[in-house]
């Protein structure tokens, strides 16, 4: 999902191709272990920054568990540095049997 706002925006290259590889990513992700029914990826403009999320109804999994630690999750480590490089910021919120959210945000002037 587009807002009429993000149709209008023209990301510089980096940006582009780092939002791009960061949904990428959390798509496989969702493809690979949510086993998730349904999944939105939505873009706004909020307070001057670029939004995007990825929304799931999976089985969610605890970021801090010891059995979803020892699996060495590199994927998500990976976007967030890709958030970062472009002056993003990446959050994950997840819990088991309620699905995942990864959401970021970018500063417009980034963009």
């Amino acid at each position: 999902v587009l807002t009429p706002a993000v149709e209008q925006v023209v990301l510089d290259p980096e940006s582009s191709l780092q939002l791009t590889r960061i949904v990428q990513e959390a798509l496989a992700n969702v493809r690979k272990h949510a086993q998730a029914r349904h999944v939105t990826v939505r873009f706004d403009i909020v307070d001057g920054c670029l939004t995007g999320s990825v929304v799931d109804d999976g089985r969610g999994f605890d970021e801090h568990s010891t059995e979803w630690a020892a699996h060495r999750h590199f994927g998500l480590q990976i976007m967030r540095e890709r958030a970062r490089s472009i002056d993003g910021h990446l959050e994950v919120v997840s819990s088991p049997g309620h699905g995942t959210c990864i959401s970021l945000s970018v500063p417009m002037e980034r963009a």
